[in-house]
C-alpha cells in the first residue's frame, strides 16, 4: 500500500508542488486558491495488498505548529479565529487558514479496475489541535485490491491575513496512505 505523486506517464515527480493564486498586499483578509493533483502531478494510491480498506490523508510535514514562510515572514495554515484571518490562541502569532476540498476531485482507476468503494473527503479546514490532517480519500470494503487510483482536482484555499507582506511563501505537506 503506497502513495506517490506521479506525472502523466506514471513516473514519480521528484519535487511536487502546488501553485497558489497570487494575492496582493491588502488591508483586508484575502483568499488564495490552488489545485492539488493535476495532469502532470497526480496523487496515485496503489494497493497491492489483500486488504481493501485504506485512508489517504494530507498534513503538514513539520507538524501542526508549522507556518507558511518566506524568509523570516510567516502566516498560519490552521488558525480558525476571525474566519481564518486573525491570530488565535495557538503557539504562533499569525493568522491564516487552509481548506482542502477533495469532494469535486476526479478519481481515475488503473485500466481494468474501478473506483467502486472509494469515497472522496469533504471540504475541511485545518484547525490546530482539532483538525491536524485532512482526509482526501477513503476506500471501503468493496474497493478492489491489486489496483491503483489517481486523484486530481482537489481544491485548495488559503485565507491570508490583512497587511501580509508579499513574498514566495512555502509550506511542506505530506500525503499518507494508511491501511484501515
Amino acid at each position: 500500500l503506497t502513495t506517490d505523486v506521479v506525472d502523466g506517464v506514471g513516473s514519480s515527480v521528484g519535487s511536487p508542488s502546488v501553485g497558489m493564486s497570487t494575492a496582493t498586499l491588502g488591508f483586508s483578509c484575502q483568499t488564495s486558491t490552488g489545485t492539488l493533483g493535476t495532469a502532470s502531478e497526480k496523487i496515485r494510491t496503489t494497493n497491492g495488498t489483500g486488504t481493501a480498506t485504506w485512508t489517504l490523508t494530507v498534513a503538514p510535514t513539520s507538524g501542526a505548529t508549522t507556518t507558511w514562510t518566506t524568509g523570516a515572514i510567516t502566516y498560519d495554515f490552521n488558525d480558525s479565529t476571525g474566519s481564518g484571518c486573525s491570530d488565535g490562541g495557538d503557539a504562533d502569532s499569525v493568522g491564516g487558514q487552509m481548506t482542502i476540498d477533495p469532494s469535486g476531485s476526479t478519481i481515475t482507476p488503473q485500466g481494468g479496475c474501478s473506483d467502486t468503494g472509494i469515497s472522496k473527503g469533504a471540504s475541511t479546514a485545518f484547525v490546530q489541535g482539532t483538525t491536524d490532517s485532512v482526509t482526501l480519500l477513503t476506500a471501503g470494503a468493496a474497493t478492489q485490491t491489486s489496483c491503483y487510483w489517481d486523484m486530481t482536482g482537489a481544491s485548495l484555499s488559503q485565507k491570508l491575513p490583512s497587511d501580509q507582506d508579499t513574498g514566495a511563501y512555502n509550506i511542506g505537506m505530506t500525503i499518507t496512505v494508511t491501511a484501515s
